[in-house]
């Protein structure tokens, strides 16, 4: 027995398509291709432009940070967190894979402003 890539219910092991999602095993849908150091820097550097929501397929919101220069900045700031911590999502909902390097680089950035 294995477990679902994307519901996470158990099914079979030689299964290839979970009988309860009907999603394709050899496929992770969980997390989403587009990578968690580029999502962090276009934040990191255009965030109040909204640049990292255009790159992960939320263009809606993505207009609402040109129109509000990221919320002052805080909106920018809050999703530079949740990138940071592998909070945060694409447009079909799936999770921004980050690793060590987002989190070097955010306390790094932390240590400078504050220091």
């Amino acid at each position: 027995m294995h477990y679902c890539l994307n519901c996470g219910q158990k099914m079979r092991t030689d299964a290839k398509v979970c009988p309860f999602c009907y999603q394709d095993q050899r496929v992770s849908t969980r997390f989403s291709p587009r990578g968690g150091l580029t999502t962090f820097l276009l934040c990191f550097f255009f965030g109040v432009l909204g640049a990292h929501r255009f790159y992960i397929g939320r263009a809606g919101t993505g207009i609402l940070m040109i129109l509000t220069a990221g919320g002052a900045g805080v909106w920018a700031f809050i999703d530079l967190i949740l990138i940071t911590f592998g909070l945060y999502a694409d447009g079909q909902g799936r999770k921004i894979r980050t690793g060590v390097t987002e989190k070097i680089l955010f306390f790094l950035v932390c240590a400078i402003t504050i220091g």
